[in-house]
């Protein structure tokens, strides 16, 4: 066989080697695609797996690593298994929109580990075949870490929201560009605007005050050149929703990595009113301590002087100066008597101040070391235990007392002895009536009755027997008590009320008197009721009898 008879069979060669040599070609790119595939498979950051039947067929090692279980106890696991019971309806609609192409967005859920972890991770899932039948190839990525991010953002936004709204003072944050981009519930009471107002609407200029916009423009941009350079409190006037101005203290910083400012505002409008009435009240305080017309000063808790006036100044002779917040009252104290009850009433005061008499005197040495009688009047400061004391000096009163007691002795003894004197008078007098009484009785009153029987002549008999008469009365000390005890008695009453007396008739009286017997009458009636008998069923006679 030559050469020409052998050409068939080494081309039919040479096509087999070159087909050979693709097919071994075609083999190492297989080959190197397969261990492409198997590279991605084993170090892809997603996890991968085939499911077939609802049982996974094949498992990456990442896959298998997240899920916490090795690769063989995975492969012939049901895949539903592993997912958490509240996610497995949820995640398998989604697979189920995915596959159907309406679904074209990962989702995810959560997984049970074998050591009980639960974890998050996101899905992927697309249809293909294993061994000619259908299965689904899955991919799968741990967003645990994620997911805990996520939500320790969302619980610290919900916390600084939180924080933002219940910080208890109005709270804004401003952009850049000065525009209000949040407030909280505080600012819409404190000024009366609505958030809707003014988020990411108005700049905030429009609720300051014109005096205060420059300077808050200012620091406004200073803030972010050179934040130091800027106060982060200060005050400023703010034009509420009823155009009133209200005073604010405002405190601004700049959020960290942002152009933003924060500001926190508190109003002070109250406070600045109630400073201004307590300036008013301090002032009308001051005035009234200062011009009260008493010595006065205030006495702190450890008994040391922390104010004094000019009066006490005037009374002491002591200046200002030497005393306020330098010494105590009791250095003031004269006598150690006096020292201790003071001291006493001062611990008292302040424990049980009901158990103290607000008034009461003491002796005071003045700058001159005289001493001073002064009358006192102590009282508790309310809320405080300070204690506020007046003093008025009544050293010349108690001098004028003295000089009065002595003069008032001096008069009781005068009015001794002129009391003596007066009873040793009255008992002379007495002694003189009863020696001229005795003396007309016995002597001029006996020949009075012999006179009466030398004339028989009523009409004689009538003088002489007024003359006795009264001579009686004149001598009698009767007549002079009844004129003392009724001194609207008329002389002619006090003769007719003798005659009475000595039981004469009204027609006896009428004709010694030389009167009528019914004028008689009309005498004894006033007689009755100017002592006091009008009405009253009295003899007139008994009556004057018994007058001593």
């Amino acid at each position: 066989m030559n050469a020409d008879d052998h050409r068939p069979l080494i081309q039919r060669i040479n096509t087999l080697q070159e087909q050979l040599l693709n097919e071994m070609k075609r083999c190492e790119a297989l080959l190197e695609e397969g261990q492409l595939y198997q590279t991605i498979w084993n170090h892809s950051l997603a996890g991968m797996y085939l499911i077939q039947d609802g049982i996974y067929q094949l498992v990456s090692p990442i896959a298998a690593s997240y899920m916490g279980y090795g690769i063989p106890e995975l492969v012939g696991m049901k895949s539903a298994v592993i997912i958490h019971p509240e996610d497995r309806k949820k995640a398998r609609n989604d697979a189920i929109d995915m596959l159907a192409g309406r679904l074209d967005r990962p989702y995810s859920f959560r997984i049970i580990a074998k050591t009980g972890d639960v974890r998050w991770v996101i899905e992927t899932v697309t249809s293909t075949t294993y061994r000619g039948k259908p299965a689904i190839l899955g991919n799968a990525m741990d967003i645990t870490a994620r997911k805990l991010t996520e939500e320790k953002l969302k619980e610290s936004e919900n916390f600084y929201r939180t924080l933002f709204e219940t910080t208890g003072t109005a709270t804004m944050i401003l952009e850049n560009d000065m525009t209000v981009s949040l407030v909280n519930a505080e600012f819409e009471k404190m000024t009366g605007y609505k958030k809707s107002e003014w988020e990411g609407k108005k700049k905030w200029m429009e609720m300051v005050a014109v005096e205060d916009i420059p300077k808050m423009q200012k620091y406004h941009q200073l803030r972010r050149i050179n934040p130091d350079a800027v106060p982060k409190n200060y005050e400023f006037k703010l034009v509420d929703s009823e155009k009133k101005l209200r005073d604010i203290l405002i405190t601004v910083d700049l959020i960290p990595g942002t152009d933003k400012s924060v500001c926190s505002d508190i109003d002070l409008t109250e406070l600045k009113a109630a400073e201004r009435r307590l300036k008013e009240s301090e002032r009308f305080y001051r005035t009234l301590f200062e011009t009260t017309g008493n010595a006065t000063i205030i006495i702190e808790d450890d008994m040391t002087i922390s104010l004094i006036n000019s009066e006490f100044e005037k009374l002491t002779g002591f200046k200002k100066e030497d005393w306020e917040g330098k010494k105590k009252w009791t250095e003031l104290v004269a006598g150690k008597e006096d020292l201790e009850r003071l001291k006493n009433y001062h611990r008292l005061r302040r424990k049980s101040p009901e158990r103290v008499p607000r008034n009461y005197e003491y002796r005071m040495r003045d700058n001159r070391g005289r001493i001073r009688n002064i009358y006192c009047t102590v009282d508790m400061i309310p809320g405080t235990r300070k204690s506020f004391s007046s003093f008025t000096d009544i050293t010349e009163i108690r001098d004028a007392e003295q000089e009065l007691s002595r003069k008032s002795k001096k008069l009781e003894d005068m009015n001794t002895a002129l009391t003596v004197l007066l009873n040793k008078r009255s008992e002379d007098l007495e002694e003189i009536e009863n020696r001229i009484f005795s003396n007309v009785k016995e002597l001029v009153l006996p020949h009075i009755e012999q006179m009466k029987l030398c004339f028989p002549d009523p009409r004689y008999l009538g003088l002489v027997e007024l003359i006795e008469a009264n001579l009686r009365e004149i001598v009698s000390p009767f007549a002079n008590k009844l004129s003392a005890q009724y001194a609207s008695l008329t002389p002619k009453e006090i003769q007719i009320a003798n005659f009475i007396k000595e039981g004469k008739t009204s027609k006896e009286i009428a004709q010694i008197l030389h009167l009528s017997k019914s004028a008689i009458d009309v005498h004894r009636y006033r007689l009755r009721k100017k002592v006091g008998l009008n009405r009253i069923k009295t003899n007139l006679r008994n009556h004057l009898a018994a007058l001593k």
